[in-house]
């Protein structure tokens, strides 16, 4: 019994000491799991986050704020608006209208660009086979009145990336990591982040090439910085020595609604997709070039509108998509299904408040 005592307090003494502190910025409630009003913290209050989450409350009628974040409450989990508070050692600020597309009038928002590789090929038969574990759990699991696999908005969804002042939520085909945000400076086209690991986990270790990318990521509890770089509608995530580990993009309903006819039906029509553009309103994805003012993020002010990639070094050289190899998919995971913390939080969302 004391030993369990023991191991109890020694863990909830390391979520204290990984948790980031955060800074009150203006008068804000706190609340329970079960939306009761628990008090009020005061402009230039410190306190900690309790994990790296959000979430939407606008149709939610007990609270007067559009996003709630989680803090540590004296080690009770409490809910406050999560635009009140931001990390204590920053200067400077996310555009939030740029790093979180997903918060304008139409919904665009920040996916990982293998998902656009997916249904730029059309081929949910590896889909099927990289998320099959997955999909049998769902189904040995699933009841007389549950839908099937493909008909579960788990799957067909867009799985969106998490850019907040508060964290960052970043995955690709093979690794992931949410990590807290201590540091925002500005630098050209983007910003440099210094962060401190919260979780972080392996979805494809067979992958030498991509395991050299994850062993970047330090342990929980450590810190290290990122370099954010925008190109119109894409977004370039660098490590600090220069490795490009992530490539994200921005995409709209048009193609959340085609990405869903892929993974429901196996069909799919591309004539309808609006694909991310870069500053300079080409495509990785077709050939035609655009005027940079009907880019998906318009709103996108960082980078040159003109430039070409060969004048811009923080674009990564890429080729026509008539010369675009085929993906290698047996590396190819397009949703970080085995994401511990996503099916974690997928789970406890259908048996308990938050």
């Amino acid at each position: 019994m004391k030993k369990f005592i023991l191991v109890s307090a020694a863990l909830f003494l390391q979520t204290l000491c990984f948790a980031a502190d955060v800074k009150v910025i203006k008068d804000c409630k706190i609340y329970d799991g079960y939306y009761h009003f628990e008090g009020t913290l005061k402009k230039g209050t410190i306190v900690k986050l309790w994990d790296c989450s959000t979430q939407d409350e606008r149709k939610n009628s007990k609270l007067d704020f559009d996003y709630s974040a989680c803090l540590n409450i004296d080690g009770q989990k409490r809910l406050t608006d999560a635009y009140a508070v931001i990390p204590v050692e920053t200067e400077e600020l996310f555009d939030v209208e740029k790093t979180t597309i997903k918060l304008n009038e139409n919904y665009k928002r920040w996916i990982d660009k293998d998902s656009c590789d997916l249904l730029y090929y059309e081929d949910r038969e590896n889909f099927y086979k990289e998320n099959q574990q997955e999909i049998n759990y769902h189904e040995s699991r699933r009841g007389v009145y549950d839908e099937v696999w493909y008909n579960d908005s788990y799957f067909y969804g867009c799985p969106e990336v998490s850019f907040y002042n508060l964290f960052v939520n970043m995955f690709d085909n093979d690794y992931y990591f949410s990590a807290y945000v201590l540091r925002i400076s500005s630098v050209e086209n983007g910003y440099l982040v210094k962060l401190e690991i919260e979780n972080k986990g392996e979805m494809n270790k067979a992958d030498n090439d991509f395991n050299s990318l994850y062993s970047l990521v330090p342990d929980i509890g450590e810190q290290f910085e990122l370099r954010i770089v925008f190109d119109g509608d894409f977004m370039y995530v660098y490590h600090a020595n220069g490795t490009l580990m992530f490539t994200n993009v921005v995409v709209d309903d048009s193609f959340c609604n085609e990405y869903e006819n892929l993974i429901r039906t196996n069909k799919c029509d591309l004539s309808k997709v609006t694909w991310p553009r870069h500053a300079d309103g080409s495509s990785d994805f077709d050939d035609k070039i655009e005027p940079p003012l009907i880019r998906l993020s318009e709103n996108n002010k960082a980078g040159n509108t003109t430039a070409d990639a060969s004048d811009n070094p923080t674009r990564p050289q890429r080729m026509p998509p008539s010369q675009s190899p085929r993906p290698h998919w047996e590396r190819l995971r397009p949703l970080p299904r085995t994401c511990a913390c996503a099916l974690t939080a997928r789970r406890r969302r259908k048996s308990s408040p938050r």
